[in-house]
């Protein structure tokens, strides 16, 4: 069962008009390039437990595809600081997320492939799968100042950790 994790409004978009996103429940991000909106989805193994399963990369497009938004990159500190203490405090074990990243094969660099986002990743993502797509590990140790690793993992989702949650976003209204 697929299941958007309720969130809030991020603090710097406290002052932003009430209607900003087309989806009552997503999170607000000033880019430069204007209002993003993000939901996180997970997907629950059973309908009382608090463990996630492993979300395949192609339905992790088609949940985002449903829902008129794309997978999400993550253009400020902003975004990274809200995801990672979301999910700190969010039940269960949420391990990789499903992100947006493209390669360049002229710079050979990766970049955010949402469309929103200022196209660089600052930190390049370990190749994990050659073949694969982007998840975001995000470090869950409070005392660390890092954000955790973007690796390149294999499409269906499955491995050491498990890529168990989906981050979909759109322009603001």
């Amino acid at each position: 069962m697929l299941v958007h994790a309720t969130t809030t409004t991020s603090p710097s978009a406290k002052t932003t008009p009430k209607h900003l996103c087309a989806h009552s429940g997503a999170t607000v991000f000033k880019r430069k390039k204007g209002y993003w909106c993000s939901l996180l989805y997970v997907q629950f193994e059973g309908s009382n437990t608090p463990a996630y399963s492993p979300i395949a990369y192609e339905d992790a497009v088609l949940v985002c595809t449903f829902k008129n938004s794309t997978l999400s990159g993550l253009e400020t500190i902003e975004e990274y600081t809200y995801w990672q203490n979301y999910v700190k405090k969010y039940p269960g074990n949420i391990t990789g997320i499903w992100v947006g990243v493209g390669y360049n094969e002229a710079t050979k660099e990766y970049y955010w492939n949402d469309g929103h986002a200022l196209p660089t990743l600052t930190k390049q993502p370990s190749v994990i799968e050659p073949n694969g797509k982007s998840a975001w590990f995000i470090n869950r140790n409070t005392s660390s100042p890092d954000f955790g690793y973007f690796g390149f993992v294999n499409l269906t989702g499955r491995g050491k950790p498990n890529v168990n949650g989906i981050i979909c976003g759109a322009p603001g209204l």
